[in-house]
């Protein structure tokens, strides 16, 4: 059995690393409700250009454009998938979850292009010899609104060119009310009109409007702004859900720790009662010893 001074030595550890993981754990929360907020703050700007689309679509629903899939169809072009993972570990099974639903997909496609968020994402999708066609950088741990703009604007102008046929986009997403994330897959291009047109009892009724310099080319430049809003979203739900994962993993890191600490204190206690224990019956047997010399 282990001395008490090993023990101590041991308690003291366990004590350290609870430190470090309860911190990590409120860490990660003060970062999802960071990420939530600045979500809230950029929601009202892309929902004001989801409904300026639907406001074209219902006005002109003639118009063609390509990024809803109309207009002269440009063959050759690839399937696209975005995939957003994280860039570091101690999240559970945050990145392997994501990493096998990818390769899930992708084994069933011939031939795509692949764009990924996130290293660790990269690296296991390179070693299951998928080819990274770009990774983006810096958006998986601070997601903002100018890297999403990078991103759609990348996307959108292979998509416009004709490189990318579908363009789809795998990430994870936090269940509403629980703290259970799934992977899922969205399709991003071409754009569905009927996602945009308004649930209303009553068809409103076409206006006229005059667009500058025309419908085409606002459109155009509308598109992906929204883009850049799914993605900003996109990229939000899976940071939060990869934090929520790591404020999981650390609080379960916590109580193991806890639960350790109470298994080791009862340990250094009775090995500190056979201690005392030890010196008491040895006390006790000098004491006798000398009175049995005095005797005789």
């Amino acid at each position: 059995m282990a001395s008490a001074r090993d023990i101590q030595s041991r308690i003291k550890s366990v004590q350290d690393t609870m430190k470090i993981t309860n911190a990590m754990y409120l860490i990660s929360s003060t970062k999802v409700k960071k990420a939530r907020r600045a979500l809230n703050d950029a929601l009202p700007y892309f929902m004001q250009s989801e409904q300026l689309i639907g406001e074209i679509l219902r006005d002109l629903p003639e118009l063609e454009d390509r990024f809803f899939g109309t207009g002269e169809p440009i063959l050759g072009g690839k399937k696209g998938f975005l995939v957003i993972s994280g860039d570091k570990g101690l999240a559970g099974a945050y990145n392997h979850n994501i990493v096998k639903f990818a390769e899930g997909i992708l084994q069933k496609e011939t031939d795509p292009d692949v764009y990924v968020v996130g290293q660790l994402g990269a690296l296991a999708l390179q070693k299951a010899g998928y080819p990274v066609n770009r990774r983006f950088t810096g958006a998986a741990q601070q997601p903002s609104v100018s890297r999403s703009r990078r991103m759609a604007a990348t996307l959108c102008q292979q998509f416009a060119d004709g490189e990318l046929s579908e363009v789809y986009i795998i990430y994870t997403r936090m269940e509403e009310h629980g703290e259970e994330a799934t992977p899922v897959l969205q399709k991003l291009l071409p754009l569905s009109a009927e996602d945009f047109r308004p649930a209303a009892e009553k068809p409103q009724q076409p206006q006229e409007v005059i667009y500058l310099p025309d419908a085409g080319a606002v459109l155009g430049s509308i598109a992906p702004n929204y883009v850049t809003g799914y993605l900003f979203g996109a990229l939000v739900e899976a940071y939060c859900s990869e934090e929520n994962a790591r404020m999981l993993a650390m609080k379960s890191a916590t109580d193991s720790a806890a639960e350790m600490l109470r298994e080791l204190s009862v340990i250094y206690n009775s090995v500190r009662q056979a201690a005392i224990t030890q010196q008491i019956v040895e006390v006790a047997g000098g004491a006798k010893a000398q009175k049995r010399k005095r005797t005789s």
